[in-house]
This record gives structure tokens, sequence and C-alpha cells, in this order.
């Protein structure tokens, strides 16, 4: 059972990963929903601009945090074998 926390970080960064993920396309479809139209459809979306570049630069942390998470859960698997 040496392997336990190994297995848990790397589980941990790919439900993170998978989460920035998701919030970054999802800020990638609120921003070309509000694009459409001539730049029109800023008018009719619930989430600013800059809402939305912030969620789509939170999901890119978010991968980026889950990766890293990921490879040193699996270094940590692999070491202890």
């Amino acid at each position: 059972m040496k392997t336990g926390g190994g297995t848990l970080l790397a589980i941990l960064g790919g439900i993170i990963g998978v989460v920035g993920f998701a919030a970054f396309q999802r800020a990638n479809e609120i921003i070309s929903d509000g694009d459409a139209a001539f730049g029109f459809g800023w008018f009719f979306s619930d989430m600013s601009k800059d809402d939305a570049a912030t969620l789509q630069i939170a999901g890119i942390c978010g991968l980026v945090i889950g990766a890293i998470l990921l490879i040193i859960g699996l270094i940590k698997v692999f070491k202890s074998n």
C-alpha cells in the first residue's frame, strides 16, 4: 500500500485537468457566441468578455496544475515499485 499517495495524487491531477479542460472549452464557447453577429453577441451574453477571458485562463491553469500533479503522482507510483 505504499503507492496509495501517488495513486491519489495522480487521480486528483486527472480530475483537476478534466475540470480545467471543461472550463477552457466553456470559455471558448462563450467567446465564440459573443463574437457572433459582428460582435453584437456580447449584448445578449450572460458573461462579459473579460470574465470569459478570465475563465479561459483559469481553465489553462487547471490543465497545467492537473498535468503536473498527474506526472508527480505517476513518478511516485513508479519509484515505489
